[in-house]
């Protein structure tokens, strides 16, 4: 450090230094939360909405010092926590219940769903300066690590500290929501200068000053989203490289320009802003943090390359005449060659385009003087988008003129190579010398091979299938604006997708049947894809926050719904396993032996006991041990063939049995004149052994000893010795993760839940929760040989993350074919 100023004095530094701001941050968020009340007031349409929004905007005016204050000071004490370590800031919707398992209230889910959304909407479009903050945070604090949590300049502090004033008040979720809105449009205006305020601070002592975040993404293309790319003069390696197309008309538009005008407008109450050094290119790269995949979409888009016979991905290919893929030997497996056939109807389809438009356009247009009247173009991302939306349109015309035309298309899949040989079509109208590089011909590919996936994937029932193949030309559009859709596994139009078929999966049947009306749900987000998306990403977080919110609640629901059946069927089979353990025992003691016809009447109800016992204990119990050493002890004491003078303790013996013979049948509420004919039985049994005279006894056989006691559920676990071929299988099943769907006959599906490691069997729930089956490993490995059962392969898996998978394992199977 350029001083020697304490580790504290430099946080207490940078609290006061941002103080100032802090303060005019919070008054113009009070000052800006009571306008956007009042607003929603006029823009409501119903009576019940207006006297709801009006009651919001009175509880803020009455109770507005209340929430500026606690503001104030959940931030200023973030600063005082973190310098001890305390600052530990969560938003937890449980954090509102006791019980992990009760139901959450939907208020508190959407609200909970909503500050995570803009939290960490703001994280990405600052993620720079925050980054540096941490770092520095990082290094004063001796190295533990600084994340939204623990450091008390993170986004999520200013939403926690508002939720907890609004906590105070009895607002409803809808004028909460508007103040978290207008909470994050205020920090999008006034954020940027609040940490460079700090980071300016740690700069000036000296701490981590080279600090910069390196970008690791393309930027905004320079030119605009109609401007062609000639193919005279040579492009130098800068243009070789394709450019992202840009989210705006505006390549240098600022943050407030691209991202407040779409989402935050309605809540900016402010006249004036701020310069702020975010730009456009923030908004592009606010997807590609988190998890990568990009060394598997370069191997895909390598297989490509091998697949279509192109030297270099970076050559131009004429779009009138595409490089044929040439395809060998079918394999057997119909997955197997999902991707060649998709590649084989794309050239055709292309194909044909080329000999209509060849039919009336023999030779390229000339002058007088020979020379072509239009130079040959390279097809940019951002023509090849504009191409995409001419198709995109037409389909969302198609979708949107009537309900009944709407219904019908979305109950017919839509045909993926048509779509993609369509938006070549488009391109070939408006320049039929032009090409694309072979690298946007890869993605053409891979998203028309991703939909073709869909459209086979066996884990999707038929009407999801076909609802999401929809969904295959705005992801082509969006894989041209956005390039890190393919590789970046948090992208949230990646998760939209893969949350729409999780839960077409999930709550979807095979017959059409949909539970919670999720079909429809699903059925909403498709037309908004289809009708709303333009180039603005963000509307896939709107609509992935939106679909999260519903399906959380239902999985919510459906979960407690599916663990009341599974606590059932673990009772039933614990039941039936205790039963199993009690008759074993019981045959264990008397099986082959001569015993009185009385113990033999007492086994019948002795037998709900210890079945009882092992409910409500266990089988370590001392109440075990005791209740099976009555039977013992009565045969013992009924075997003894001379009874001494002293006969005190074989009556105490006795007694103390018929008392827990008593005691137990009380226990299980046994019939009252039953359980004293026992108990006068015990007595005789008792007389006739003291007083030496002839029991009645009866010889107990392996078949018969235990008939009385038998029951329908109480079966013996199999102690059969699996096969060679058994084991293998057994050895598979080992791998299969929770989530899995096993499909049995007649298209009856049962997922996974889970192993049960006390009676070592699997737990398979069907979807309506409505059936509960348990299998040993043995039992399930005898199905699947048996072929009465199938697992689905990769379920557990999410959707984009399984196709991309399956596409190279494909791609590189028919390689290896055709060569």
């Amino acid at each position: 450090m350029a001083n020697s100023t304490s580790y504290k004095d430099i946080i207490d530094q940078c609290h006061l230094q941002v103080l100032d701001s802090l303060k005019s941050l919070s008054d113009e968020l009070t000052i800006n939360i009571g306008r956007a009340l009042e607003r929603e007031i006029d823009n409501t349409e119903s009576h019940k909405e207006h006297a709801i929004a009006l009651d919001s905007a009175n509880i803020y005016k009455k109770s507005k010092h209340i929430i500026s204050d606690d503001f104030s000071e959940q931030i200023n004490s973030g600063f005082k926590k973190f310098k001890t370590n305390e600052l530990d800031t969560q938003i937890r919707e449980n954090d509102f219940h006791q019980e992990a398992w009760s139901l959450v209230d939907d208020d508190v889910l959407e609200e909970t769903i909503s500050i995570r959304s803009l939290s960490s909407e703001a994280n990405q479009l600052f993620k720079d300066k925050i980054w540096q903050i941490e770092q520095r945070l990082t290094f004063l604090n001796k190295g533990l690590p600084i994340n939204e949590s623990n450091n008390p300049l993170s986004p999520l502090q200013f939403f926690a500290a508002l939720r907890l004033g609004l906590k105070k008040i009895p607002m409803d979720i809808a004028g909460k929501s508007i103040c978290y809105k207008t909470l994050s449009a205020l920090l999008i205006k006034k954020y940027s200068n609040l940490l460079n305020i700090a980071n300016n601070i740690f700069i000036e002592e000296d701490i981590l000053p080279g600090l910069n975040y390196a970008n690791q993404h393309s930027s905004i293309a320079d030119k605009g989203p109609s401007e062609p790319e000639k193919t005279n003069p040579p492009a130098s390696e800068d243009n070789k490289k394709d450019k992202v197309y840009p989210l705006g008309t505006n390549n240098t538009a600022s943050i407030e320009d691209t991202n407040e005008a779409t989402h935050h407008a309605s809540n900016d109450t402010t006249g004036g802003t701020e310069n702020n050094t975010t730009t456009a290119n923030d908004l592009h790269n606010a997807n590609t943090e988190g998890s990568s995949q990009i060394p598997l979409v370069n191997a895909i888009r390598n297989l490509l390359q091998r697949a279509r016979k192109i030297s270099d991905e970076n050559v131009s290919v004429p779009i009138a005449s595409p490089p044929h893929v040439e395809v060998g030997k079918k394999s057997t497996d119909e997955n197997a060659v999902i991707e060649e056939i998709a590649l084989q109807e794309l050239s055709n389809a292309v194909q044909e385009i080329s000999e209509n438009e060849a039919s009336t356009n023999t030779s390229p247009p000339v002058n007088t003087d020979r020379t072509l009247t239009q130079e040959p173009i390279v097809f940019d991302a951002s023509r090849i988008v504009d191409a995409v939306e001419s198709v995109q349109t037409s389909a969302a015309t198609a979708h949107f003129f009537t309900n009944d035309t709407q219904s019908q298309v979305l109950t017919t899949a839509t045909n993926i190579a048509a779509n993609s040989a369509k938006v070549y079509e488009t391109l070939v109208q408006e320049a039929p010398n032009g090409s694309i590089s072979a690298k946007n011909m890869y993605t053409i590919d891979m998203v028309g091979m991703l939909f073709e996936y869909i459209l086979a994937d066996e884990n999707l029932p038929d009407s999801i299938k076909t609802l999401l193949s929809h969904l295959h030309t705005p992801f082509l559009k969006l894989a041209f604006i956005d390039e890190s859709f393919f590789e970046n596994t948090e992208h949230k139009s990646r998760m939209l997708l893969d949350s729409l078929a999780d839960a077409g999966s999930n709550f979807v049947s095979h017959d059409g049947t949909s539970q919670y009306k999720m079909y429809e749900e699903i059925k909403k987000i498709v037309q908004r894809v289809i009708k709303e998306f333009k180039n603005d990403v963000n509307l896939f977080a709107e609509l992935l926050m939106e679909f999260t919110l519903f399906k959380k609640r239902i999985t919510h629901m459906h979960n407690l719904k599916e663990r009341n059946s599974i606590e059932k069927k673990q009772g039933q089979e614990k039941h039936a396993q205790a039963k199993v353990t009690a008759k074993q025992e019981i045959k264990k003691r008397i099986d082959g032996r001569r015993v009185p016809s009385s113990i033999i009447n007492l086994l019948s109800p002795w037998f709900v006991y210890l079945t009882f016992i092992q409910l409500k204990e266990d089988k370590n119990s001392k109440k075990w041990s005791d209740a099976l050493a009555v039977i013992d002890n009565l045969i013992t004491y009924c075997s003894i063939k001379e009874v001494k003078d002293n006969i005190e303790p074989l009556e105490k013996g006795f007694d103390k049995i018929i008392q827990q013979v008593q005691l137990g049948l009380t226990d299980i509420a046994y019939n009252p004149a039953k359980a004293a004919a026992v108990i006068d039985e015990l007595e005789q049994l008792k007389n006739n052994v003291i007083n030496k005279q002839k029991i009645k006894t009866t010889t107990t056989k392996s078949k018969a000893s235990t008939e009385n006691i038998e029951d329908n559920n109480a079966k013996t676990i199999s102690t059969d010795t699996p096969t060679h071929e058994e084991e293998r299988v057994m050895n598979y099943i080992k791998l299969i993760e929770p989530g899995t769907w096993i499909e049995y006959e007649k298209d009856a599906r049962m997922k996974v839940n889970g192993f049960n490691s006390e009676s070592r069997k699997y737990i398979l729930v069907n979807q309506s929760n409505q059936e509960v089956v348990m299998l040993t490993r043995l039992e399930l490995a005898r199905d699947i040989l048996s072929e009465k059962a199938t697992v689905l392969d990769g379920t557990a898996k999410p959707l984009f993350e399984r196709a991309l998978e399956r596409i190279s394992h494909n791609l590189d199977k028919q390689i290896q074919l055709d060569s």
